[in-house]
Formats: C-alpha cells, sequence, structure tokens
C-alpha cells in the first residue's frame, strides 16, 4: 500500500511541471527539487542523476531567478512537504520510486503513452 501511495507522491509532482507553462510555478519546483533531494539521499549511487535533474529545473533562470526561487516561501514549503511525506516511506520503498524516475533525456516517449493506454484500458475491465 505504501508504495502505490508513493508513486502517487512521485507522480503528482511530476505532472505539476510536466502540466506547467514554459516557466513552472515555485510550488511545483519546489515539489520536484525535494523529491530528487530526497532521492539522492536514499539512493547516492544515482546521486549524479538526481543532481542534473534538480539542474534542469532552473536551467534558463539567471542567478537571480534563482535565488528569488530558492527564497519563494511557496518554494520552500512545497520542498520541505515533499521532504516530510516521503521520509515517512521505508528506504526501500522509497528507493525503488526513486529508480523508476526517468534519468536527464530518458523522457517517455509515445512507447510509453501506449503502456499507458493499454494499463488504463486494463483498468476499466
Amino acid at each position: 500500500m505504501k508504495s502505490c501511495l508513493l508513486v502517487v507522491v512521485m507522480a503528482i509532482a511530476g505532472t505539476q511541471l510536466a502540466q506547467a507553462d514554459s516557466k513552472p510555478d515555485a510550488p511545483a519546483l519546489g515539489a520536484l527539487q525535494g523529491m530528487y533531494e530526497s532521492c539522492a539521499q536514499v539512493d547516492p549511487q544515482h546521486d549524479g542523476k538526481y543532481r542534473e535533474l534538480e539542474r534542469s529545473l532552473v536551467r534558463g533562470l539567471s542567478e537571480s531567478e534563482i535565488d528569488k526561487l530558492h527564497a519563494n516561501r511557496e518554494f520552500i514549503s512545497s520542498r520541505d512537504t515533499l521532504h516530510r511525506v516521503l521520509g515517512e516511506f521505508t528506504k526501500p520503498d522509497l528507493l525503488k520510486g526513486c529508480e523508476d524516475i526517468p534519468g536527464p533525456g530518458e523522457g517517455h516517449g509515445d512507447g510509453d503513452r501506449d503502456h499507458h493506454e493499454d494499463a488504463d484500458r486494463d483498468h476499466r475491465r
């Protein structure tokens, strides 16, 4: 049950960014950063992957914009909330969820969309 909840939490954080305009809002970025930071702690072997994903969140922003973002109360609150929520999971459950996060350049392509459509169809049966 907890691993199912973990997938939901991580999916919500990920879809916040995917649905955002070209400049995602502070809470979405904070949630994703919190997720990546938590994953880097539990999965140090792939720390580079999570750090690159963190950097990709602010790519194209100036240092001043990044500083403002990191000081934003909604960003901080969202990041801290994800740390707290993900901290409730066992290390093996969190590690499994983190391992399922695509690395930089490993986004979900059309094949994954087909997989999700098949899963949705199976779920409706």
